[in-house]
């Protein structure tokens, strides 16, 4: 007589379902691995980052003699003394709506950019905009 069972050749219920299981604990295990190398090439590329820009502050100052200024306004008012008198920036209150449209300032990172290989965009910039 024949036998009734059949035989297959496909995967079970079961062991679809171990193997599924087997890979998610896989994934668990790699992920953090995986992650903590991404947090340490960041770390990596933000001191690369700081030393640059630590380098583009001894070159301004080994070209000028001085470090670059904190701020450079391109709006500059005149005091009420004598005609030789120093001049001061305009200040603007943060928290009014008059402001003043066509004057701009830079920060001490933009005039580091020559010196961080970013000559480029340094001559983009234009105070009359």
């Amino acid at each position: 007589m024949r036998s009734l069972r059949r035989k297959t050749r496909g995967f079970t219920l079961i062991e679809l379902l171990v193997v599924i299981a087997i890979i998610a604990i896989l994934v668990a295990i790699l992920l953090p691995a995986v992650q903590r190398a991404r947090e340490a090439a960041n770390k990596s590329r933000c001191l690369n980052n700081i030393k640059q820009m630590i380098l583009g502050m001894h070159n301004y100052h080994d070209t000028h003699t001085v470090f670059p200024p904190g701020q450079l306004v391109t709006q500059w008012v005149n005091t009420n003394g004598p005609a030789n008198s120093p001049q001061y920036v305009l200040p603007q209150e943060p928290y009014s709506n008059n402001q003043t449209f066509g004057y701009q300032g830079t920060s001490w990172m933009f005039h580091l950019l020559p010196y961080i290989e970013q000559s480029n965009v340094y001559q983009l910039w234009r105070p009359d905009f």
